[in-house]
């Protein structure tokens, strides 16, 4: 029979063992010995779920060492599992996916297609990318306001969002499209948690990015609706402004100022950010 000591050592030396092998994935190995490969593949495969995927703490590290090889992902995907990450490392997690450069797109799909809402009914934007471990970004949000951390997540999660947005740009390019259109539906997700905990940090975002003119006007456009579905759940909005007037921002002004706004991004007039920014805050 196996003690906890000893399935501690073994998890240790399962851990240890999959990184080493995860070494020599290469693009030499890939392209002069096949067998090689594929008995790494399998065996990372093999190994992966019963020593990486059911430990929190190894989230982060596979995100790096997928950064660092981007090129052999998919010999690790099978094992990211981001539902159940410390939610001390969401933040570097996201940041590490956010930030890979255009040319390992794939990659970057890949990796945010796991951080989505795909399946869940109370989410208003789906993702089409199923997973074997799909992670709702509501739920890293929940695991955060359980805590009582003071939405640390959500506003990291939208700062990383804010720079990702921004290498989109305005027009993003064809190879982007699909990482941009993630994004954007992360940020609804964001938005639209426990609204409108996060709704004047999400306008902040807009308006950075209007100010270096690198929104998309079509997110403007969306989040009209999805500012409207938010706002549909009467009791909640009553509620919430009773509790908290400050804090709402006046979301059924903003409407207004965000219809009016993706209006000017779209015909490239300059928007006066600061005369504007009594009627936002």
């Amino acid at each position: 029979m196996v003690n906890s000591y000893d399935h501690s050592h073994y998890q240790r030396l399962g851990v240890k063992l999959f990184y080493r092998m995860s070494e020599h994935v290469t693009d030499d190995l890939r392209s002069s010995c096949l067998p090689v490969a594929f008995f790494l593949q399998s065996s990372l495969e093999m190994l992966g779920p019963h020593v990486i995927s059911n430990d929190p703490r190894q989230c982060l590290p596979l995100v790096k060492r997928m950064v660092e090889q981007p090129r052999a992902h998919y010999f690790f995907m099978a094992s990211f599992n981001p539902a159940d990450a410390e939610l001390e490392d969401c933040n570097d997690i996201y940041g590490k996916i956010s930030q890979i450069p255009d040319e390992h797109t794939t990659l970057a799909i890949s990796l945010l297609s796991k951080v989505s809402c795909a399946g869940k009914s109370d989410c208003f934007w789906k993702v089409d990318f199923p997973s074997l471990f799909q992670l709702n970004v509501n739920d890293w949000l929940n695991r955060d306001s359980a805590e009582h951390r003071k939405h640390g997540v959500a506003h990291s999660l939208l700062n990383h969002l804010e720079r990702g947005l921004a290498q989109s740009g305005a027009n993003p390019e064809k190879g982007r499209s699909d990482v941009h259109h993630l994004l954007k539906r992360h940020l609804f997700s964001i938005a639209t948690h426990q609204f409108p905990v996060h709704y004047q940090r999400t306008l902040k975002l807009f308006i950075s990015l209007i100010k270096e003119k690198s929104l998309d006007p079509v997110i403007l456009e969306e989040f009209i609706w999805t500012l409207m579905y938010a706002s549909s759940k009467e009791s909640e909005f009553i509620r919430a402004k009773r509790e908290s007037p400050s804090e709402m921002g006046h979301p059924e002004k903003s409407v207004v100022w965000v219809h009016r706004v993706s209006h000017f991004v779209k015909d490239q007039t300059r928007f006066p950010v600061s005369e504007n920014m009594s009627t936002v805050l």
